[in-house]
């Protein structure tokens, strides 16, 4: 494993200047990722040819990553998901944070984690190498409680898998939900349609939610619906369901999705200790900036597998809890295989 490069990506917001790490491993799956919001810019993985392609969107510049309001290929947060009407209770004391969603409050806010430039470390080790980032998000952040002191990493390992650990730390009691943001299109070809990956889901429910995509605290049954992935399915149609993955949040990392692309036959399989995945196909996507290559995304070019909590839990006393105490440690694992299927 070698850390290829380490550029400067570019200005964004006036002067100020981001970073870019480029890693490779042993079979050649690259990363590309910046401190600006720890996105990752690109992802190249192999077909059953051997032919590398980059599977994420993503922009050229960023100020480009600046100005998207997607949360293309960055970390979510405070808290990724969506907050009713932006307020929630910590410790008996009612709390209002930022409402960017309309009345609601969605992946943070304003200038969530995504916004931020994040102190980088190369980390280097035998088989496996990648990015620690570092933020410090001070006390009443987007409304937020805390001082919360956040680490997140990247690591690509000569198995073929990259792992995303999560860890912080509050000086005052405060919710936390992050989760990986990437838009995937595993044809390595950002303007054909998602509408040949298949999709594996292991969930017998999802959340329900109203209009707003607001959880109403009530499970449903995907069995006979449109939403039921437990075996492969094409991702035809518009999709952001919250899906319950059975082991719920555990020590260790579970499988709870796959995404595959027979034509490529290239694959994901992703495994998290959270208790539920995200999906969603991109269909408020539009071409308010252009894409890499300046290509202009849209509608269901790209599938979102966001392993996460729920949303909405600081309001629902029996979602698994998103509170953080001071003196505990917040750490999560969301670990992404990459394959080839012949």
């Amino acid at each position: 494993m070698t850390i290829i490069d380490h550029t400067t990506f570019g200005p964004f917001a006036g002067d100020r200047m981001a970073q870019l790490y480029r890693i490779r491993n042993a079979n050649g799956i690259e990363l590309a990722v910046t401190n600006l919001g720890c996105i990752i810019t690109e992802l190249h993985t192999p077909d059953r040819h051997g032919q590398m392609g980059d599977i994420v969107l993503g922009y050229d510049t960023a100020q480009a990553y600046y100005q998207d309001t997607s949360h293309m290929g960055s970390i979510a947060g405070r808290y990724a998901g969506r907050i009713a009407y932006g307020r929630c209770t910590i410790d008996n004391k009612p709390v209002k944070i930022s409402q960017n969603h309309g009345q609601h409050h969605l992946h943070g806010g304003h200038r969530g984690f995504n916004k931020k430039l994040w102190h980088s470390e190369i980390i280097s080790g035998l088989g496996n190498s990648g990015i620690s980032f570092h933020l410090i998000s001070p006390d009443a952040d987007e409304g937020y409680p805390g001082e919360l002191d956040v680490k997140v990493q990247y690591i690509l390992n000569d198995d073929d898998s990259l792992h995303v650990t999560y860890r912080a730390t509050t000086s005052k009691t405060t919710v936390i939900n992050l989760t990986q943001h990437s838009y995937f299109n595993l044809s390595a070809n950002a303007v054909s349609s998602i509408d040949d990956h298949l999709l594996t889901i292991p969930a017998t429910q999802v959340l329900d939610c109203d209009k707003d995509l607001i959880p109403t605290g009530k499970f449903n049954d995907v069995e006979n619906t449109p939403l039921d992935f437990r075996k492969p399915r094409k991702l035809v149609g518009e999709y952001d369901p919250t899906y319950i993955l059975a082991d719920r949040r555990t020590e260790d990392s579970h499988f709870a999705a796959c995404l595959s692309h027979p034509p490529s036959g290239r694959t994901i399989n992703v495994f998290t200790d959270q208790p539920s995945v995200q999906l969603y196909t991109a269909y408020n996507l539009t071409n308010e900036l252009m894409g890499k290559g300046s290509i202009p995304y849209g509608p269901h070019q790209s599938v979102c597998l966001e392993t996460q909590n729920f949303p909405d839990a600081p309001n629902h006393s029996h979602f698994p809890s998103a509170i953080l105490e001071a003196g505990e440690t917040f750490f999560s694992r969301t670990i992404f295989r990459f394959g080839c299927s012949n």
